[in-house]
C-alpha cells in the first residue's frame, strides 16, 4: 500500500486551521478587552458619584454654618 500526500491539500488545511486559530484568538482579545472597558466605566462611574456625594456633603456644611452663623447673629 502507498502512502500518498498531496502538498496543496496539506497547504489548504494549514491555511484553513490558521485562519480559525487565528479568528479564535481575535475573538478572546476583543472578549477581554471589552470586559476591562466595562469594568473601567464602571469604577469610572463609581468614582464619579462619590465625587458628587463629597461636593454635595461639602456645600451642605457650607450651608449649615451659614445657617448656624445667621442664628447666633440674631
Amino acid at each position: 500500500m502507498f502512502v500518498v500526500f498531496n502538498k496543496e491539500k496539506i497547504y489548504s488545511y494549514l491555511v484553513s486551521l490558521g485562519t480559525v486559530v487565528i479568528l479564535f484568538v481575535m475573538a478572546i482579545a476583543i472578549t477581554n478587552r471589552n470586559e476591562k472597558l466595562i469594568e473601567t466605566m464602571s469604577n469610572s462611574i463609581i468614582s464619579n458619584k462619590t465625587e458628587q456625594n463629597e461636593y454635595i456633603n461639602e456645600q451642605e456644611s457650607k450651608e449649615n454654618n451659614t445657617n448656624i452663623t445667621k442664628m447666633l447673629q440674631k
